[in-house]
């Protein structure tokens, strides 16, 4: 039998039983839907976080942080140590490849004021470098300068949906608004930031003061969490992380048996670690959705040994006129890779709707090429291997026993 009249016989025969078809199908159609959007939504996930990480973590950038705990190394940090803008000019003053340095000191929740309208937002310190050290400039009016800082100037920053919650469609440059019922001139807008993908704060909500209004008024305390310090470009970030340790463990005095009591953190430990929670991430999604796809090829034998029994009749009569015990194996598998085929097809069309439909409610998903290449091929494969079964049993039916049942 040509191989042509096999196909051509294969497809006649699955659109005469489409209730049996459709339901060989559907597993390999939840299944497909499920990979393609899991492997989606985790490569999505993936870029985003690598864009959030590359936005506060620029490749010449060390984050120096206060406190106890493990370092993303691995080494052991003691007791806690205060950090202070003091320590960070004697850094730059000993450390030639650092430039700049902005703190990082937040405060979670603080209540702000306008007009009787009263929000729950972040608040965060800065200097007159925050805009060059995070990469965060103002999109109307103006940002931070060395006299705010000098003179711990009460003048505020806000994030877009601050400024929206509080201001509507009002130009809030030069009005005053209350940060713990304490006034607060707007001096201007910070541009979008965006969700932060490393904590999952919305950046676009919160505002930020001068560090010394912030540790004066605010906070009472003259150390900050964390520093961020920008290393020259052409600057071995490594040997500047060295040279930092060396001064800060004689800046605090520590003794050679004496912990670290701070951590340094370069973009290369956080992209490292962001990679091994990727690699768990993207491991389990798709695993759950080659379950649903194997159940789906377990689905697709059984239906189809159920289908040989109901055939055997046809399949006797056929290998009475001459058809190879070859023919029948073919024209049983071509079946069932042509549902597998079916399914992959319906399941990457209901796939890409289903992200365009996630995406546009602002959800980050990526279809990468290896992802549709994968979604594809997989269920085919699936489909082959649940075929071989029913029709390794089809082709081996005897002519003479099925023909007198």
């Amino acid at each position: 039998m040509k191989v042509n009249r096999i196909v051509k016989s294969g497809f006649s025969i699955l659109s005469q039983s489409k209730l049996r078809t459709f339901f060989m199908a559907l597993g390999i159609i939840v299944g497909t839907v499920a990979l393609f959007l899991s492997m989606s939504f985790g490569e999505g996930s993936r870029q985003k976080m690598m864009s959030s990480i590359d936005h506060m973590f620029s490749k010449s950038s060390v984050f120096l942080v206060s406190g106890g705990g493990a370092m993303m190394s691995g080494q052991q940090s003691s007791t806690d140590t205060k950090l202070t803008l003091a320590t960070a000019e004697a850094l730059l003053e000993n450390v030639s490849s650092l430039m700049l340095y902005d703190p990082l000191q937040v405060i979670g929740a603080i209540e702000t004021t306008y007009q009787g309208k009263t929000i729950e937002i972040s608040a965060y310190g800065g200097t007159e470098n925050a805009s060059v050290v995070w990469n965060r400039d103002v999109i109307r009016g103006e940002h931070l300068t060395s006299k705010d800082v000098s003179s711990s100037a009460r003048v505020v920053l806000l994030g877009t949906k601050v400024a929206e919650s509080l201001f509507g469609d009002q130009d809030p440059i030069g009005k005053q608004i209350r940060l713990n019922n304490t006034p607060y001139e707007v001096k201007g807008i910070l541009e979008v930031a965006g969700l932060d993908a490393v904590h999952g704060l919305d950046r676009d909500n919160e505002v930020m003061i001068p560090i010394s209004t912030m540790t004066s008024r605010l906070t009472n305390i003259d150390y900050v969490g964390a520093l961020k310090f920008l290393v020259e470009t052409n600057a071995d970030t490594e040997q500047t992380v060295d040279e930092m340790t060396e001064f800060l463990r004689g800046y605090h005095k520590l003794g050679d048996d004496e912990l670290n009591d701070f951590r340094l953190i370069t973009p290369v430990a956080v992209e490292e670690m962001i990679g091994t929670m990727n690699e768990t991430f993207s491991v389990l999604l798709p695993l759950v959705a080659l379950i649903a796809m194997g159940v789906g090829g377990i689905v697709i034998s059984v239906l189809m040994l159920m289908n040989i029994k109901e055939r055997s009749m046809e399949i006797g009569l056929r290998k009475a006129l001459g058809a190879r015990n070859k023919d029948v194996f073919v024209q049983f598998l071509i079946e069932t890779s042509s549902v597998s085929l079916v399914g992959a097809v319906t399941g990457l069309g209901i796939g890409f709707f289903m992200l365009q439909v996630f995406t546009m409610h602002g959800q980050a998903m990526v279809a990468a090429p290896e992802t549709i290449l994968l979604s594809f091929i997989l269920p085919l494969v699936i489909g082959v291997l649940a075929g071989i079964l029913p029709a390794n049993k089809a082709a081996k039916l005897d002519p003479i026993v099925t023909l007198q049942a």
